[in-house]
């Protein structure tokens, strides 16, 4: 009896002192697509959530109802699909170590030529994109690799400027993949993301100007120095080069 108390006081004391990672369940009895969602994290915006789940931030704005998309809590159920209200759903925590950024707020978060419109949303085409570094291209964007926008090689500690004007979004090392991360919104359609980088500059409700410095290149995770740039149009990647100015 000792012995059991024993382990299960040590199993607590592990879990306590361990950040939760949310695990989804699907209810496969009300469809694929039924019964999906996301406990938000420490760290985590709308936005940020959206873009690691391939999402339109719109699309959850209205499955959820929000009010304002940057005024969202820790622990809040955010749901992932429009059918999930309808699904039956279930979710727990597990001891796992997250990924969650603690530079965000803890309460808040404080395309190509045949790209279609998607309806009165107040759509806004860029005028101007510039160029987010001055480095070689070392990777390309491509749907069959599954490689979403382009890494820019450089030196450590080189500026990481603002393609287009535009609100900061996400600052923070929530992403699994992206390394120290910072998301711009355009416009209603458009965001940008500038990845791996060594520091950021930049918050959460900042407002940038184009070509302003918003971070400064690293590698983290990444094994060498460089940016990954991608832009999202509706949520979707798309080819940064199709919007990006030709270089001489």
């Amino acid at each position: 009896m000792y012995r059991n108390l024993l382990t299960l006081s040590l199993l607590v004391f592990m879990v306590s002192c361990a950040k939760p990672t949310t695990v989804t369940i699907i209810d496969q009895s009300v469809g694929s697509n039924r019964g999906i969602y996301h406990i938000v994290q420490r760290g985590e915006s709308l936005y940020s959530i959206a873009w690691a789940n391939g999402l339109d931030y719109r699309d959850l704005v209205k499955w959820n109802k929000l009010k304002n998309p940057d005024l969202i809590t820790v622990g809040q159920k955010i749901m992932m699909s429009s059918t999930a209200s309808r699904g039956s759903t279930r979710s727990f925590s597990t001891s796992a170590k997250s990924k969650s950024s603690g530079s965000a707020n803890s309460t808040n978060g404080k395309a190509s030529s045949s790209i279609k419109k998607r309806g009165n949303t107040g759509s806004k085409k860029i005028k101007r994109w510039q160029w987010p570094a001055a480095g070689k291209i070392v990777d390309y964007y491509s749907v069959a690799k599954g490689k979403k926008g382009i890494d820019i090689s450089g030196s450590l500690g080189s500026p990481v400027r603002a393609a287009s004007s535009g609100m900061v979004v996400y600052a923070g090392t929530g992403l699994r993949g992206y390394g120290k991360l910072v998301i711009l919104k355009h416009s209603s359609d458009y965001l940008s993301a500038y990845a791996h980088n060594s520091s950021i500059i930049v918050h959460e409700g900042d407002s940038v100007s184009s070509g302003q410095k918003i971070a400064l290149m690293g590698q983290s995770e990444s094994k060498e120095v460089k940016l990954h740039f991608e832009i999202r149009y509706d949520g979707k990647p798309i080819n940064p080069l199709s919007v990006l100015p030709k270089r001489k």
